[in-house]
């Protein structure tokens, strides 16, 4: 499949893309384009460059933030909770490329249709990559995706001491490193937190940061559960079953492009991706 030969990088990448958009137009004049499993390094580079000219979207970044939100929105109702306390939260974001950057960009949208301040939403996240928590002592080898969710101190602290320190009230894993989220890091946030929001969206099941089965049985079946890939309802020892929800953009991208494209959307706007 595709053509046998390298792949293009650097300018002859971006001049081939942007043919394509170009051409595509050209021939569909009202296309919606997807972009789909695009290497997170070229990403959002090509979604700020084409949203505001193209009717497009990434799915990975706004589709997978869109569904995010839509989870955490359903969780918070099911702790009884308003959902229009978003901003309140705390939450911590294991991963920061294209998937964790895009959850963070939409929740931090929504929060500001929530009616919180820039500030009130910037410190509502703590994102950890590969490093531990991103801070701005280390802003020059950061995007500028990744730069704006830098906290001012503690950069680099590890995933577990994040959680020590700062007692998140929601845990979101797109890292794709299976078991990360292991019994001590899953104990430590349960002890602070009464109901924690726990959602482990890699896949396959096999890169998800935790299984269904250990959220439950760590936070003795007190945690409110999603996960990208999906799993078999769990049966506690004291025989009480939890169905298990999945948290994927395959619930959100077809009804996201059938819509825009029925009511002939120009953009793919940021309030689109809220509301829906």
């Amino acid at each position: 499949l595709g053509v046998q030969k390298p792949r293009l990088w650097g300018k002859e990448y971006y001049h081939l893309v942007d043919e394509f958009m170009n051409a595509v137009r050209y021939r569909w004049p009202k296309v919606l384009v997807q972009f789909e499993d695009f290497d997170s390094s070229v990403a959002q580079r090509l979604l700020d460059k084409y949203r505001h000219t193209h009717l497009c979207f990434n799915d990975d970044i706004q589709g997978t933030g869109a569904t995010s939100l839509a989870g955490l929105l359903g969780a918070l109702r099911a702790k009884g909770e308003d959902v229009n306390t978003l901003g309140d939260q705390r939450i911590l974001i294991a991963g920061a490329g294209s998937a964790g950057i895009g959850i963070s960009q939409v929740l931090y949208q929504a929060m500001l249709e929530q009616g919180y301040s820039e500030k009130q939403a910037k410190d509502a996240f703590f994102v950890v990559d590969q490093h531990g928590l991103l801070g701005k002592e280390r802003m020059h080898k950061l995007n500028p995706e990744q730069q704006a969710f830098a906290r001012d101190e503690d950069n680099e602290l590890p995933l577990i001491e994040v959680v020590k320190k700062y007692k998140p009230t929601i845990l979101l894993g797109v890292t794709a490193v299976g078991g990360i989220f292991d019994e001590a890091l899953v104990r430590e946030m349960a002890s602070h937190v009464e109901r924690p929001i726990i959602f482990p969206l890699s896949n396959p099941t096999t890169k998800a940061e935790c299984t269904a089965e250990q959220a439950f049985e760590w936070t003795d079946g007190k945690c409110i559960f999603a996960s990208g890939s999906p799993f078999d309802p769990v049966e506690m020892e004291d025989g009480r079953i939890f169905s298990t929800s999945q948290c994927n953009n395959m619930y959100v991208f077809p009804g996201l492009g059938l819509g825009a494209s029925l009511c002939g959307a120009k953009r793919v706007t940021d309030r689109m991706l809220y509301v829906a």
